[in-house]
């Protein structure tokens, strides 16, 4: 299931221009283009957005977020230490409804 722009804003609380700069910085690309050039994003971006949303909770800036997932990633753990915490947050865009969404027109 791939996501647009607007859906993954809507499902994670942040705006769309928010996501445009991530990609334009280059911090968060989208995985594929539709052939009308809509971004779309699939689950590995959504973890993505989900590291860069707990780093960026913990004070770093976006340049200490880019550097910090630069490097290899391993995958996010179930539980313990920070995980916990954000675990929750890897599945928040895929598990509810676009209705669901507190602000959403649809409701």
């Amino acid at each position: 299931m791939l996501l647009t722009v607007g859906e993954l804003a809507r499902r994670c609380g942040l705006t769309v221009r928010t996501l445009h700069h991530y990609d334009a910085i280059g911090l968060l690309k989208p995985s594929v283009r539709s052939a009308a050039g809509y971004r779309l994003y699939d689950r590995a971006n959504i973890e993505c957005l989900h590291r860069i949303q707990a780093l960026h909770q913990l004070g770093l800036s976006l340049t200490a977020i880019g550097d910090a997932l630069s490097g290899p990633q391993a995958p996010l753990p179930a539980g313990g230490g920070l995980a916990h915490k954000t675990a929750p947050l890897l599945h928040t865009a895929w598990s509810l409804p676009a209705s669901a969404v507190p602000g959403d027109a649809s409701t």
